[in-house]
């Protein structure tokens, strides 16, 4: 990547220092994470919910230990971690080319971050046939905004079914995590549903595309429809 592309990765991340990694984001979070690093992700767990990275970013800077975020599941533009108060993101384009940034003050909680992740980014420098990294970011940041358009049609239809007794979305008001989804994802609450049926105790998830959100339905329909 030219120094140019460096500057406008970075500026997309809200990094101080950015780079690009011919490495899946779990080996370059194995490469950099130490004793006192806590790696999170922005959406997790079953039933799904939306992590408080603000929160964590806080607590994590007041305790002088270092937060990476995991953020291949939202993408670069569906979480803005660095600007929430991690001090390092991490997102996987494809299987073995990821995006890393840092934060300014990164290097207060982990003295030579930056040229840990120099070493690594010199070590497993993307090939001169690589695709363009901005163009894989944009395309990813589409996918998140239609996927999650399909995902918050398919939460709004299983919250109204009267099989299902419990519905689990960030992006449904009511939802346990909705105020922190909020203010922490961007275009969109992500992909993945979950749903209780009632009378039962097993969660279901549902992991929408960005397919016509009616097809999706249609298909839940006839799942809910068997007893």
């Amino acid at each position: 990547m030219t120094t140019e592309d460096m500057r406008a990765l970075a500026k997309t991340l809200r990094a101080a220092r950015a780079w690009a990694v011919a490495l899946s984001a779990q080996k370059v979070i194995d490469a950099l994470a130490s004793d006192s690093t806590i790696v999170v992700t922005p959406i997790a767990g079953m039933p799904v919910s939306c992590i408080d990275i603000k929160a964590l970013g806080a607590k994590a800077s007041s305790d002088g230990t270092f937060l990476m975020a995991d953020i291949t599941a939202t993408g670069v533009l569906g979480c803005e971690a660095l600007r929430l108060g991690a001090h390092a993101a991490v997102c996987e384009l494809l299987p073995a080319l990821s995006v890393v940034g840092v934060s300014r003050n990164a290097e207060r909680c982990a003295p030579g971050v930056g040229e840990r992740i120099q070493a690594v980014a010199s070590a497993h420098a993307p090939g001169d046939s690589a695709p363009n990294i901005m163009e894989l970011i944009a395309a990813a940041g589409t996918s998140w905004r239609q996927r999650s358009d399909s995902a918050q049609v398919v939460a709004s239809y299983l919250r109204c079914h009267p099989q299902v007794a419990r519905v689990a979305y960030p992006g449904l008001k009511g939802d346990d995590s909705f105020s922190v989804a909020a203010r922490t994802l961007q275009s969109g609450f992500g992909p993945v549903v979950d749903w209780l049926r009632a009378h039962g105790d097993t969660w279901h998830r549902v992991v929408c595309d960005a397919s016509d959100p009616r097809k999706q339905v249609m298909a839940l329909e006839q799942q809910l429809s068997r007893r």
